[in-house]
């Protein structure tokens, strides 16, 4: 799943940026800032990570998923290719197909 986004769920980055100041202060530290009604970065990084940790512990060697831009960059930081703080700049372009190990 991706990012929970609670009230701004559908709604684009400049719609919230000129209508919703809350916006402001998320962007600014989304790593940590829940969104209204929603979730922050590290709650879905924690998500991220608690897949992964399943999955091995009920002894998978491969899986497959399929998943948004977001789950890809986080699952890229778990797997120490890149550091969380530059995850969004790094997320797989859309229809792209990667492969992390971890």
């Amino acid at each position: 799943m991706e990012l929970d986004f609670g009230e701004w769920e559908m709604k684009n980055y400049d719609q919230l940026y000129q209508s919703d100041p809350r916006f402001l202060v998320w962007s600014n530290n989304y790593l940590t800032e829940h969104t209204p009604g929603g979730e922050c970065v590290m709650d879905q990084y924690q998500r991220v990570q608690d897949f992964i940790q399943d999955a091995k512990s009920l002894g998978f060697k491969r899986i497959a998923a399929f998943c948004h831009g977001g789950i890809l960059a986080l699952a890229l930081v778990i797997a120490g290719k890149v550091e969380l703080e530059n995850a969004f700049s790094n997320v797989p372009p859309y229809g792209s197909v990667i492969q992390v190990e971890v």
